[in-house]
């Protein structure tokens, strides 16, 4: 599985490999214009397809965040990607208990077939690091504790909120029909915040 990075990943390579080529030129300069851009549609599409073996795309954000930023579920499906689109509210945006399920159960059917999932939101900090600690939980027995420090010791700028520890925290209790054995010592960890 692979968390989204945020940023425009348009690398010099895709640069120079494009530049001689008029046909490509608008595309680049659209790329390269797109303030926050997830990632470069077809850069990033052919580094997670081919290079990572993503099959799987887990979209955290809302509608109107990706529409001319990122693939539409048409455009993934033709590269033979699904996608999951789970709409969270950004910043202090909690994603639902099912929601949770659907994107764990979503990454477990690809890893099952040996393939890679790409979980994303706007920059990579808080929706997508609740979806990739609720799978953590799943997988582990973590507790959220554990698994959110884990993401923040691979991604240090991630940050859990509160609401999103909450869920989490549900998630657990629901899953194993008991409270996570560590849940709340002195959220220190630079990824939690109230």
């Amino acid at each position: 599985m692979e968390l989204g990075r945020g940023g425009n990943p348009v690398t010099e390579k895709r640069k120079s490999a494009d530049a001689g080529n008029p046909s490509n030129a608008h595309k680049m300069l659209e790329e390269l214009s797109r303030p926050g851009s997830i990632y470069g549609k077809e850069e990033g599409e052919g580094r997670l397809v081919t290079k990572e073996n993503v099959r799987g795309v887990i979209t955290m954000n809302e509608d109107y965040e990706t529409k001319f930023f990122v693939n539409t579920a048409e455009e993934w499906e033709s590269l033979g990607v699904e996608q999951l689109r789970l709409s969270t509210v950004d910043i202090l945006g909690v994603p639902k208990l099912e929601d949770l399920k659907k994107g764990v159960d979503f990454v477990t059917k690809y890893r099952k077939k040996g393939s890679c999932v790409y979980v994303h939101c706007k920059a990579g900090r808080s929706r997508s690091a609740t979806m990739v600690a609720a799978y953590l939980i799943h997988l582990h027995h973590w507790s959220p504790k554990k698994a959110c420090d884990y993401i923040a010791s691979i991604r240090s700028h991630i940050v859990v909120r509160s609401g999103q520890f909450k869920i989490l925290k549900n998630y657990y209790c629901e899953l194993f029909s008991e409270e996570p054995d560590v849940l709340c010592e002195t959220k220190s960890a630079a990824a939690f915040k109230s």
